[in-house]
């Protein structure tokens, strides 16, 4: 029990702890109820798509370019 003691002549050092640049949160950002639906969209899209893509309907490179088609099509704002 004694470790945990401290003297009574020991100095005290205080740090005063700055936030730096990592430290700040960013902004917060609020979508819009459209970009939400397009953000479903597409997840759903990539769902369908690579479900295809897995039983064989579709080739290797349909389904790449469908991928490619659909992220270029988002909004991003």
């Amino acid at each position: 029990m004694e470790k945990f003691l401290r003297r009574e002549n020991e100095d005290m050092q205080i740090t005063k702890i700055m936030p730096s640049d990592q430290d700040i949160a960013p902004q917060e950002h609020r979508f819009t109820q459209e970009q939400l639906q397009q953000e479903f969209n597409y997840m759903q899209a990539e769902k369908i798509t690579k479900k295809l893509r897995e039983k064989g309907l579709i080739t290797e490179e349909e389904y790449r370019l469908n991928s490619t088609t659909q992220k270029s099509s988002l909004t991003i704002e």
